[in-house]
């Protein structure tokens, strides 16, 4: 970005990093886990294995459950979709 004042001209680079950090065990997280119960949505970074054993640990529960339709919201980048 240049700025340009009346007094000098400013050349100016900035960099925003965000991080991911897995929310379970502070390690560098892989992705966004968006789930729901009892009406409420929540969000957890995590990395592939606590991913992997948050899905594992639903996948008996969703098996036998009904889908009522997908969450609705901004469209989602890959990094944070999953899977």
């Amino acid at each position: 970005m240049v700025r340009r004042t009346a007094e000098r001209e400013d050349s100016m680079a900035q960099r925003t990093v965000v991080r991911l950090v897995d929310d379970v065990d502070g390690s560098d997280a892989d992705e966004t886990v968006t789930y729901g119960i009892d009406g409420a949505v929540y969000e957890i970074d995590l990395n592939r294995e606590n991913a992997g054993d948050l899905r594992d640990a639903l996948a008996p529960y969703i098996s036998v459950s009904r889908a009522v339709g997908r969450l609705s919201g901004a469209a989602v980048s890959p990094a944070r979709r999953g899977r």
